[in-house]
């Protein structure tokens, strides 16, 4: 009777490990893929001209389908639309399954929320102009990091309060 009990004991203690393999497993490939997300940059670039058409490459260029002629240091409507289609892009979504807020501006940043169709929660972003186009430096659920919005000279005014992710200090801009 002992013996039973040990092996019941021993499957029971190998089918934890198994188990516990598991999990660590799909947080650390989670983990992986959401630095991958987290890591990928997006350049959209924007040509306006009278008969403007709409291309998109590998290289992640778009050109406007608005005929507008605004002053590149302004944001736009124009501009709105290629925020939306460089976040649509990075997360391999038409842009029709986003819900993109843009909630600060000045001439050469954005942020905001964005939220695909279908998932719950959403998360920020963040956008800087290049050229006649918006990259997206930053986006997430977590901390803002510090450093981003200094090599991109992101205003106080668009990112208030950022972390140093050196010192895990919280800082306000």
């Amino acid at each position: 009777m002992e013996k039973k009990y040990k092996i019941a004991i021993v499957i029971g203690i190998i089918l934890v490990l198994i188990l516990g393999a598991i999990v660590v497993y799909l947080v650390l490939a989670n983990r992986a893929l959401n630095n991958d997300l987290a890591n990928k940059s997006v350049t959209v670039t924007a040509t306006v001209t009278k008969s403007a058409t709409k291309t998109a490459t590998k290289t992640s260029t778009v050109t406007a389908t608005e005929t507008e002629t605004q002053a590149e240091t302004q944001f736009s409507k124009n501009d709105e639309e290629l925020i939306k289609k460089a976040l649509a892009e990075k997360y391999g979504q038409a842009v029709e399954n986003l819900t993109v807020t843009i909630d600060k501006t000045s001439q050469n940043a954005a942020s905001g929320g964005v939220l695909i169709s279908g998932e719950q929660g959403g998360g920020w972003f963040v956008t800087v102009r290049e050229g006649a186009g918006w990259i997206i430096i930053a986006d997430g659920n977590g901390a803002i990091e510090c450093a981003i919005m200094d090599q991109y000279s992101v205003p106080n005014t668009v990112v208030a309060e950022c972390t140093d992710f050196d010192t895990g200090e919280v800082k306000i801009r």
